[in-house]
């Protein structure tokens, strides 16, 4: 299978956030953070407590799960972070 075809197979994760207090600084006030990955990537994005459901196209669902693992570690360790560095 060529890799252009397997990137654009439609995939989802299930990713899950130790501190659900870090999870809802990431997420966001009404998820707008979340709301801005999805418009970023081109992806749809699930919540349910700390746990995010990452649906799309391989190489976005990927690209989607990085941005917010790199972002809630930012958070988790102090940093503070605005509506212009969740986006990408």
């Amino acid at each position: 299978m060529s890799n252009s075809v397997e990137s654009n197979r439609e995939v989802n994760v299930d990713v899950e956030f130790a501190d659900f207090s870090v999870a809802q600084v990431l997420f966001g006030e009404l998820n707008q953070n979340l709301n801005l990955v999805e418009q970023s990537a081109g992806v749809r994005i699930y919540d349910r407590g700390n746990v995010l459901r990452i649906e799309g196209r391989a190489h976005a669902v990927e690209l989607a799960e990085k941005a917010l693992q790199q972002r809630y570690g930012l958070i988790d360790k102090g940093y503070g972070i605005f509506s212009e560095d969740i986006g990408f």
